[in-house]
Formats: C-alpha cells, sequence, structure tokens
C-alpha cells in the first residue's frame, strides 16, 4: 500500500513539474510573440540567411518584408509588447491613435541596437488625377517629379526648417520612386537627416521615410531600406477581422492570462484529486485493520 502511494505521490510531482515547465515555456513564447505584433503576418520566411517577416496590411493593398533583426510596430499593437519602452511608449492606446491619425502603417526601428534610425511607412489615397507611377510614361513620370520636388521645397512648418539636399527618380524592382534627401532643423535646434520615398500605386501614395539623428544616412541605413523596398508588393490582400487591434489585445491578454490559469487549475486538479484518492485508501486501510482487530478479539 505504501508502496502504490509513493508511486502515486512521485507521479503527481512529475506531472506538476512538467506542467510549471510547460507554463514556463509558454511565458517565453508569450514575451515572444509580444515583442513582434504583426498584421496578417507569415512569420519566419526566410530569405537567403536572413529571417523575416511579412507584413499585408489589407488597408493599403501592401505586403512588405521586414528582417527579425527589427521591431515593428503597427496599428494593432497591443500593450503587453515590451518594445514599447523602446521608442517612450506607455500608454499603447495614445500609440494606436497617433499612428492613425498620422497614416503610419509600419514603425520599424533596429531590435537589438540603439535607435539612431527608423523606417516609416505611410499611405493615403492617391491625390486626384495622379496616375500610377508604373503606368506613367517616363515624360511625365518627369513632370510629376519636378512638380512634387517644387512642392516639397515649398511646405512650411512653424517649428521645421527644411531644406532638400538632393533628389532623384530610383527604380526599384521596375518601381518608380521620387527620392528626396531632406534636412529638417527644429526650433530647438534638433537636426534630423532623412530619406524619402514616394510613389503611387493601385490608386495609393505610398511615403516610406527613413530618418535618422546622425549627421549622415549611412549606407547600411539605406541598404536595409531597400532591401525592404525591394519585397514590397502591391496587391489586393483580403481583410479579416484577425487584424483589428480589439482582436489583438483581446488575443494577448488571453493567452497571456488564460493559459497560466488553465495549467494552474489542472495542477491542483490532479494534485488535490490524488490527494483525495489517498485519503479515501488510507481510510479503507484503516476501517479494515479496525475489522480485522474485531475477527481476532
Amino acid at each position: 500500500m505504501a508502496s502504490k502511494e509513493m508511486k502515486e505521490l512521485i507521479g503527481n510531482k512529475i506531472f506538476a513539474s512538467i506542467s510549471l515547465l510547460l507554463l514556463l515555456v509558454l511565458s517565453s513564447a508569450l514575451i515572444l510573440a509580444n515583442n513582434k505584433i504583426y498584421v496578417n503576418a507569415d512569420d519566419n520566411k526566410s530569405s537567403s540567411d536572413t529571417k523575416e517577416s511579412r507584413y499585408n496590411i489589407a488597408d493599403i493593398d501592401l505586403s512588405i518584408s521586414v528582417p527579425d533583426s527589427f521591431v515593428v510596430f503597427t496599428q494593432n499593437v497591443t500593450s503587453n509588447n515590451s518594445y514599447l519602452e523602446k521608442i517612450g511608449v506607455d500608454d499603447v492606446e495614445q500609440q494606436r491613435n497617433l499612428m492613425k491619425a498620422t497614416n503610419i502603417f509600419l514603425e520599424i526601428v533596429p531590435k537589438d541596437d540603439e535607435i539612431t534610425y527608423e523606417f516609416i511607412v505611410k499611405a493615403l489615397p492617391a491625390p486626384s488625377g495622379v496616375a500610377n507611377f508604373n503606368e506613367t510614361n517616363d515624360n511625365d513620370l518627369k513632370s510629376l517629379f519636378e512638380t512634387y520636388v517644387k512642392q516639397s521645397q515649398e511646405h512650411s512648418d512653424s517649428d521645421l526648417k527644411e531644406s532638400i539636399d538632393a533628389s532623384s527618380i530610383e527604380k526599384i524592382n521596375g518601381i518608380p520612386y521620387f527620392t528626396t534627401q531632406i534636412s529638417s532643423t527644429s526650433n530647438n535646434g534638433v537636426t534630423v537627416k532623412a530619406k524619402k520615398y514616394y510613389t503611387v500605386i493601385r490608386g495609393y501614395a505610398y511615403t516610406y521615410s527613413l530618418q535618422t539623428n546622425e549627421t549622415d544616412i549611412k549606407s547600411q541605413y539605406i541598404q536595409a531600406c531597400n532591401s525592404m523596398l525591394e519585397s514590397a508588393e502591391y496587391k489586393e490582400i483580403k481583410n479579416s477581422i484577425f487584424n483589428s487591434s480589439i482582436y489583438s489585445e483581446l488575443l494577448t491578454t488571453i493567452l497571456s492570462l488564460g493559459l497560466p490559469i488553465i495549467i494552474l487549475g489542472l495542477i491542483t486538479y490532479f494534485l488535490t484529486s490524488g490527494n483525495s484518492k489517498r485519503k479515501k485508501r488510507l481510510a479503507k486501510a484503516r476501517q479494515e485493520e479496525a475489522l480485522a482487530k474485531k475477527k481476532l478479539d
């Protein structure tokens, strides 16, 4: 009897240990998952030796890959994303509203390094009468480019002084982009260097901004930016309820709170169930022992 109880006790302890280990593994997985909040992303698609994630944004017909060495914030970012602190955000709702108000769909920063640069993806419906750049002949494209640069030069902001240092038309994967390199100086004397890529496709005007607080935009920054742009696909993407911020927040809350509760509940159930069975066996053994004594008497 004692041997049987000992085996059951050991079995329960083993089960509890395995359950706790599973809980730790799931918690670690949740932390990693919450560090990468995504929009319908196909995770860990490998390109050469670099792991990357694909972000499919139905609202603007854009699919783009981002290396996993970057942190990506979307309009669906959730409160338990541990990288929010990295960009100085303590109010996730405010961050989501800001991104929506400024038409930012992706904010991309280096994951492990100090943030010296970032890559912003913005989009709006294309201006009336502006054709898709990939369907526009060279002469019309050149005329559009000159108008774009002129309007950019005339852009005024009381808090910023901007100047265009260089401009050109670049083709990436056959798609023309109007590029401008800009120096922006705020009233407090802080200067930001930026390279902007602008294109119009499928009725949307896309602006990709590479920004740095360093004195120059380093070539490796531009290379990383161009690599992402090379992966960009402009196509119809089906929308889904799973892409909403409410769903993302609800899912992460369920995963982070629900799973540990369920596992702890199972541990408690099996441990208490085992104790109950042991008590019943002990009570039965005592009854049998008492009956045996009576017979002897």
